[in-house]
């Protein structure tokens, strides 16, 4: 665990079981049961648990363009939160949350708090004190999170899949408990589960202690069990941080997530990387790093791009304020090796729109630079021009920017937003309008300029 979102004890949502098979094939879990695995590849995440509404009313569109959420290809939405119960309450039926998820072809994830009891929760009475320590303790108290207690994992260290009888202690009861969170996702029509909260071994408690004595073994035996038993119900599995254990845990999780492998410089891939494991697998790493570190896109979103690992930058209250996601691999901005000129006269002046030579194809690059100016050619044979606007248009769509007169001179440079475009050759059409003299008709000049997505 490394930042958590405070979220509400108010819980709810809505629902609708959905055909998925369009993202991946279907699975075999060790238990023989069928799940849809995640996609993989160059995909991006939106991650929101702790929404300012229940259900649909606090999500944003499922559906929408790059960098909104709705181009996002997975979508990690809470439990709760999507229940079709209302004020975020025991599900009973399929999520109309998940429904829309589907409906915009997402693949859906659901949240899940597995290592730790949250006050607060609908089921939280399913759960006996012996499980957290009880409220108030201390010592298994999460250190800055109030009523939030870790669970005592001892009893998963020698847990062997598919055996319950290897679970001893508060181990048992947990193991009922979630069980029956993960089956609430399956009839909501998740896809997949990320449950939270999984290296308690490596915190300390409100009190200054580990909590129950906790070791890696112990969560490690934990994770062995949340993979058998999420497949078993038929969803995928997704590591949540506990980076020591990835490499164990590579082969039996179908995904991971993490927070801040570059704020830490764990480092995220490569040599002893939190996620090296499941980059060399093919498998999906979902990374968020958070603006309250201090964390932009620029520091962090190439090297998740080369690596192969999914970034975005998130607010870690994780309630929808921040979402600035890495461009998809392959989304990156070059220019033909001389850039691009195009020239266009209007009486005495000479119009130029140019791309720069300098623009290199460099990941997370979503904006292209261009340069358009006026010089004057020869003395002036007719009343003097005046600019009035330039309007900038991407492949004949919206205007992507429009600059009106200022002291009637035209703009020298600007960057302009090359959000939505797919790789390959596009076009940027600026036209520009004149006027000579006051009162006067207008006069429009169009100029063209090529540019590649790669």
């Amino acid at each position: 665990m490394r930042e958590r979102s405070l979220r509400s004890a108010v819980y709810a949502t809505l629902g609708t079981l959905a055909a998925f098979g369009a993202l991946a094939g279907s699975a075999s879990a060790s238990a023989g049961v069928s799940y849809l695995r995640p996609p993989s590849g160059a995909n991006q995440w939106y991650w929101e648990i702790d929404p300012p509404a229940p259900g649909l009313a606090g999500l944003p569109a499922a559906s929408g363009s790059y960098p909104s959420p709705g181009s996002a290809d997975i979508w990690d939405t809470d439990l709760f939160q999507d229940s079709n119960t209302p004020g975020a309450g025991i599900p009973t039926g399929p999520s109309p949350v998940v429904a829309a998820i589907h409906a915009a072809g997402h693949y859906s994830i659901c949240y899940v708090e597995a290592g730790a009891y949250q006050v607060g929760f609908p089921d939280d009475s399913n759960f006996q004190s012996a499980d957290y320590g009880g409220t108030g303790d201390s010592a298994t108290e999460m250190q800055g999170y109030p009523e939030e207690y870790w669970f005592d994992l001892t009893g998963f260290a020698n847990y062997t899949a598919g055996e319950s009888g290897t679970l001893t202690g508060a181990a048992v009861d947990i193991a009922t408990q979630l069980n029956k969170r993960f089956a609430w996702c399956k009839l909501e029509g998740q896809d997949g589960v990320e449950a939270d909260d999984l290296d308690g071994y490596t915190n300390q408690s409100e009190s200054g202690v580990t909590p129950w004595g906790m070791t890696q073994a112990d969560s490690a035996g934990f994770e062995r069990w949340l993979a058998y038993d999420i497949h078993a119900n038929g969803l995928a599995a997704f590591q949540k941080n506990d980076p020591a254990n990835e490499p164990a845990d590579a082969s039996l999780f179908d995904g991971m997530v993490i927070e801040e492998c570059n704020h830490y410089n764990d480092p995220c891939a490569g040599p002893g990387g939190d996620a090296s494991a499941y980059l060399a697998a093919g498998k999906p790493v979902l990374n968020a790093e958070y603006t309250q570190d201090g964390e932009t896109t620029s520091k962090f979103c190439a090297a998740d791009t080369a690596a192969g690992i999914t970034g975005a930058l998130f607010s870690v209250e994780l309630s929808g304020g921040t979402y600035q996601p890495c461009a998809p691999a392959g989304a990156r901005v070059t220019v033909p090796r001389r850039g691009q000129t195009t020239r266009a006269s209007i009486d005495d002046q000479r119009i130029t729109l140019s791309t720069p030579s300098t623009l290199k194809c460099t990941a997370g690059t979503r904006k292209l630079a261009v340069a358009l100016e006026s010089t004057t050619i020869a003395k002036a044979k007719s009343a003097k021009l005046e600019f009035e606007s330039a309007a900038f248009y991407l492949d004949r769509g919206r205007t992507r920017h429009r600059a009106n007169a200022t002291a009637h001179h035209l703009p020298a440079a600007l960057e302009l937003s090359l959000a939505g475009l797919k790789p390959g050759k596009h076009t940027l059409t600026v036209k520009v309008v004149y006027k000579r003299g006051h009162g006067a008709a207008t006069i429009t000049k169009t100029l063209k300029a090529a540019f590649k997505v790669c």
